[in-house]
Parts: C-alpha cells; sequence; structure tokens
C-alpha cells in the first residue's frame, strides 16, 4: 500500500519515479492433492548404474474412496519382439541407427523393494506390474482412503544405464534420464485411475504437477542439468558430490549429467517478478552454439510471459543428451539431441524453431498440464501456433529458414510455412488425413502424428485467434494458465473455456476443424482487370499506373467452410497489405478499399475492388492460416521466378 501511495504521489506531483525495487515473486496457488516426493538418488556412470529411494506422497483429489495406488513405471517397458520392426523404421526416420537404440532384452528398471506405510510401519508388498505396456505399478493399500486423504509409499529401486540413445541410458559420457522416474497416474473421480502406457516411438504423457525434493550424488567433476533449482553443492565421500535440488509444481523430474558439460547461462527479464535464469548444458566443443540457444530460450521466456503469465519457476535449462528426438520438454529442463548442436550456421533458423517450440511447452504441458496421450493436439498445436507467432514477430511473416553467407542467396531455402505445412500436406495427397482430436493409438505413427496434432491443429488455433483478434486471443491464453495452472486442462475443458469467454457457442467449429475433416480449398478462378475495351487478365508487364478496377473470382472446395480474405499486392509493397473479407455466400461492401463482395452460383465468390493501379498479384488466404492443402491455387503469381531447389528424400 505505501509503495502504490508514493508512486502516485510522484505521478501527481510531476517528479520522476525512481526505478521500483523487484517485488518478491507471487506465492504460486498450488492445488493441495499435488504429489510429494523426497528423493535420494545415486548416479554411478562407472557402473553404469542408477540407485534411487523415493517417498511418494500422494493425496486423494476426490470422489469414490481408492483401495489402490496406480503408479507409472515406464522405465520398466520392454519393446515387444513384433514391434522392433516398426520401431526400426521410426528410428531410421529420426535419421538414427535403429542399432544405437534397440537390442536392450530387459528392462532399465528394477525395484528392489514397494512398500506403503501402514501404522506408522512400512509394509512391503509384491510388486506388481501391468497395464497395456506393462509399467502399471499398482500398489494394494491396507485400507480404503476417502477424499482428502493421504497414502505414503516407499519406492526403492535401480535404473540400468545401457549404453544407447534414448530417454534412458548413458551414450559417449552423456547420461539421460528423461520421464524415467516412476510417478501416480492421474486419478479423478469422474474417470478414476488414468495410466498412460508407455509409447516408445513419441512421448506422450499425462502427469500430475508435483514438488520434488532431491539429493543427488555423482562424481566430483561432473555437471549436472535437472529440473527444478539446485538449493546447495557439497563434497560427499572421496570422489562425490551431493547436489540438493527443488522443483516444485513441475510435472516431472528429469536430469541428465556429464563431465563434459559447460553451462552457457543467461537471464530472461520478465515483469512483475525476478529474472529467469536461463542455462545450457552443452558438451565442450559445443560452447558456441550453447550461447546462442540460451539466448533464444531467455527471448521466449520473456515473451511467452508477456502473452500468457509469467514463466513460474526461478529457472530454466536445457541440456545436450543423445535423446535421438530433436528436443523434448521437461519440468522446467528441455533436452536437445546432441546432433542439434552440431548443425552449421547455416541451420540456424531450424534451431530458433526449435528451442522456442520447446520452450513453448513450459506454458502448455508444464504449467498447464494436457493429456499428451488421449489429447496431444493441444500442448502440440499449441507450441506450434505460438512459437511460429513468436518468430513471425521476430523475423516477419513466412521468413526463410536457411542462412546462406553473403551472395549466396540465390540457393534453394526453405519458407517457414512450407516446414510447417509439408507433413500435414502430405497426410492429405496420399490419403492419410484425418481428425485433430485424436489420441495416439489413432494417430499410429510420428507421419500422422505431426501431421495433424502437430501442423494441422497448430493452423486450427490460428483460425481461433484470427476470429478473436490477436489481444483477445492472448487474453483468452492467460485466463488459461490462470484458471489451469499446475492443474490439467482437458479439450473440453478447452471448448467450454471458449464458450464461456467469447459467450458464443463454439461445438460447431470443434466438430468440423478439431472432429472433422478440418481442411478448406480455396482458389483464384480468375483475377482481372476491368478497362472500358472489355475485362482482360492482370498484365504481367506494362500494368496501368492509374486507378483500376480488378474482379477477381474465387472457388471454395473441400469439406470445410471457414471466411477467410483476399489480399492484393500492389507493384513493389512487401505480402498482401490490401485486404477484402470473402465467405461463401457473403454480400459485403466497403470504401477501404471501395469493394463489392457477391455470392456466385456453386459457391463460388466475386470481389469487385478498386485500386490506385493495377495489381501485381492477388491472394486468398494471404496469412496462410488455413488448413489448405492446395496452396499453389490460392495466388495469381504473374511473375515467375527460377531457382535451383533440392532434391527431399524421406
Amino acid at each position: 500500500m505505501v509503495s502504490g501511495v508514493l508512486m502516485m504521489l510522484a505521478v501527481v506531483w510531476g517528479a520522476d519515479a525512481p526505478n521500483p525495487a523487484l517485488l518478491p515473486p507471487v506465492r504460486p496457488v498450488y492445488p493441495d492433492y499435488l504429489p510429494v516426493f523426497g528423493l535420494s538418488i545415486r548416479i554411478d556412470p562407472q557402473e553404469r548404474q542408477v540407485t534411487v529411494t523415493e517417498d511418494l506422497t500422494w493425496t486423494h483429489p476426490g470422489g469414490p474412496p481408492v483401495d489402490k495406488v496406480v503408479v507409472q513405471a515406464h522405465a520398466a517397458f520392454m519393446l515387444p519382439a513384433s514391434e522392433e520392426e516398426a520401431m526400426a523404421k521410426t528410428l531410421e526416420m529420426l535419421r538414427l541407427d535403429p542399432r544405437d537404440s534397440l537390442g536392450v532384452k530387459r528392462p532399465a528398471l528394477a525395484f528392489q523393494s514397494v512398500s506403503v506405510l501402514k501404522d506408522g510401519q512400512w509394509d512391503e508388498q509384491p510388486v506388481r506390474l501391468g497395464g497395456a505396456t506393462g509399467t502399471d505399478l499398482t500398489l494394494s493399500l491396507p485400507a480404503p482412503v476417502q477424499a482428502g486423504g493421504k497414502v505414503r509409499a516407499r519406492l526403492a529401486f535401480t535404473i540400468r544405464l545401457d549404453e544407447k540413445q534414448g530417454r534412458w541410458g548413458l551414450w559417449n559420457g552423456v547420461v539421460n534420464l528423461m520421464q524415467w522416474l516412476p510417478v501416480p497416474a492421474v486419478y479423478d473421480a469422474e474417470r478414476g485411475w488414468q495410466p498412460s502406457p508407455f509409447l516408445p516411438w513419441h512421448q506422450p504423457f499425462l502427469n500430475e504437477a508435483g514438488h520434488y525434493s532431491a539429493t543427488i550424488h555423482l562424481p566430483a567433476g561432473w555437471e549436472i542439468a535437472h529440473s527444478g533449482e539446485a538449493i546447495e553443492e557439497k563434497g560427499a565421500e572421496p570422489g562425490w558430490k551431493a547436489v540438493r535440488v527443488e522443483a516444485m509444481g513441475v510435472r516431472d523430474f528429469s536430469l541428465a549429467a556429464s563431465r563434459d558439460y559447460v553451462i552457457a547461462r543467461t537471464t530472461a527479464p520478465v515483469k512483475g517478478r525476478n529474472p529467469v535464469l536461463v542455462k545450457v548444458a552443452a558438451l565442450k566443443q559445443h560452447g558456441r552454439l550453447a550461447e546462442k540457444m540460451a539466448a533464444l530460450a531467455a527471448d521466449a521466456v520473456s515473451t511467452y510471459s508477456a502473452w500468457m503469465g509469467p514463466y513460474p519457476w526461478p529457472e530454466l535449462t536445457n541440456a545436450e543428451t543423445y535423446f535421438g528426438w530433436n528436443g523434448n520438454e521437461g519440468g522446467s529442463v528441455i533436452m536437445i539431441d546432441e546432433r542439434v548442436f552440431t548443425l552449421p550456421a547455416l541451420a540456424d533458423g531450424f534451431v530458433e524453431y526449435l528451442i522456442v517450440h520447446e520452450t513453448c511447452h513450459q506454458w502448455w504441458y508444464n504449467a498447464v498440464g494436457t493429456d499428451g496421450y488421449r489429447e496431444p493436439f493441444i500442448d502440440e498445436g499449441l507450441a506450434t501456433a505460438l512459437s511460429h507467432r513468436l518468430i513471425t514477430g521476430r523475423r516477419g511473416r513466412n521468413n526463410q529458414m536457411l542462412t546462406y553467407p553473403t551472395g549466396l542467396g540465390w540457393l534453394p531455402n526453405i519458407p517457414r510455412e512450407s516446414y510447417r505445412d509439408r507433413g500435414w500436406s502430405g497426410l492429405v495427397h496420399s490419403g492419410f488425413d484425418g481428425p485433430v482430436q485424436r489420441g495416439m493409438q489413432e494417430h499410429g505413427n510420428l507421419v500422422k502424428l505431426f501431421g495433424t496434432a502437430y501442423d494441422k491443429s497448430s493452423k486450427v488455433f490460428d483460425i481461433i485467434a484470427e476470429r478473436l483478434g490477436d489481444a483477445a486471443f492472448l487474453e483468452f491464453l492467460t485466463i488459461l494458465q490462470r484458471e489451469y495452472r499446475y492443474r490439467i486442462m482437458r479439450a473440453a475443458d478447452l471448448e467450454r473455456e471458449l464458450a464461456k469467454f467469447t459467450g458464443q457457442d463454439w461445438a460447431g467449429f470443434f466438430d468440423k476443424w478439431w472432429r472433422g475433416e478440418g481442411q478448406v480449398d480455396w482458389a483464384v478462378v480468375s483475377a482481372e482487370t476491368l478497362t472500358p475495351g472489355g475485362p482482360r487478365p492482370l498484365a504481367r508487364f506494362r500494368r496501368q499506373e492509374e486507378p483500376t478496377r480488378v474482379r477477381v473470382v474465387l472457388s471454395r472446395g473441400g469439406p470445410t467452410d471457414e471466411a477467410t480474405s483476399l489480399g492484393f499486392r500492389l507493384p513493389g509493397q512487401p505480402g498482401y497489405p490490401i485486404r477484402v473479407p470473402v465467405a461463401t455466400g457473403l454480400a459485403w461492401k466497403g470504401d477501404h478499399p471501395p469493394a463489392e463482395v457477391s455470392p456466385l452460383p456453386d459457391g463460388k465468390v466475386q470481389v469487385v475492388v478498386e485500386l490506385p493501379v493495377e495489381p501485381e498479384s492477388v491472394m486468398v488466404d494471404p496469412d496462410l492460416i488455413l488448413p489448405d492443402p492446395r496452396l499453389a491455387n490460392n495466388h495469381t503469381d504473374i511473375a515467375p521466378t527460377f531457382r535451383a531447389t533440392w532434391l527431399y528424400t524421406m
């Protein structure tokens, strides 16, 4: 109150207000049912083993009494022989030698004991693993537990560090432990226990946020990258050290370690709180790119915080590992594959996109949880849409992703929207497109998942942003962050919140764009200049340099109808700055520019517009917002260009 009064007096008296001192972070409001973990972890690279004692407290969040707790123990997964061929093909698509990730014939995780606290004593029980993938550990309770009641369990286990790439293992001196820790499955009154089966070809998870306190022992001289914040580091027995870590309200506790790590550090300014410490743990030979990645991640943290609410943790760490996938989000930690660090400066555009995409998952997966197994399109669609939005603000719309040295800009490049659309467009033309709103098993493979849950879903979020307007869209995302932070947001929640925010029913929208086929094909049928002698096609050369009337006829094909705009580019202009709204059946008149939109038979639309000079080109959906598999018919680019291009193989 005093600070507010002083600032008001400064404004009234016309004095220069002093720079305000940084306020302490707002205390997070956690749900009272989040699980609590006490971890004792010993990482022994020489013995290729991690030894863990996990003390777990689970609180019943509400609903009928339970007589068991289901724990997801994904590191107990063993790839069935029947799936080895399909997994090998997936690894080849990721440009990995299958021999570097397959071939292990026993699970990495081995339980030594499993106990539940009963009458103040640890009651050991048999290890019972089941479920669709053999990764669900069932703990039997001595008596039913009511809503609000607590269950304490102690798990003693080891993780074998096989010489392989992937989520857990030891490869080229780097220990990787990603989504490795046994955690309680999500439980609610409506659905009961909801364990997520382990999926070897992607990383879909459904976790409650949790509070982790860990003491990690590892060899002296090794650096560790981890979820949360290091509170203390001290020496242990000769040749070892102990690091105490706290990670509050995160979806998982992941870590990586290596004797060859160097740490790049920077800070991300966030309004209303202390700056976020951003770190990149990279192998020594990759220090240059580590500094660049830290700067990219810090800028993303500041931008997303301004858009959707502050990043809620004190640190964000990126770690170089032999992960296999390009990158994957964790609880305030991101794993980046070693091959990304070896990319030449030519590919900096791809590195930028990867970093801002994975950073966005700290809002959509970590802060707000989603069901990555049954509804992967929510967090992946939002992360894809928002990362493209961020880069558009930095680099401009549809910028080129490859950065050539001076004088080599004529070489073939990759427009960012082409990179975004390539997967989904390929699915459409090969007959494998499908609804966005479906689970991992319905997708069935990486190609369908990337094409629909990432790329197509992101386009649907772009349509929502276009309908709401940029400011309202970001306000809506801020509300979701406020209402669902440290909780789980389902597709039904998202639909309900959007209806509440707008006062409109969006069921029809979601029926066609998420649950339906969700594709539209707007096309320019003809574009003519109207002259006293009659209409003629737009001129390639010697265009009219005086006021000109232009008539454009559009068609709309595909199973989904959606309004868009028609853009006009005058000579010398970038993009398509002159816009006219178009929609099937729309009759409309406007003054800026003078334009008339009229419906024609067979769902076609006619636009007649007056322009100061004859346009160079016209384009429907000029911002490339809609899921349109045939973009070549969207425009009349009458100034052909020729260039070399790469021949891509899959």
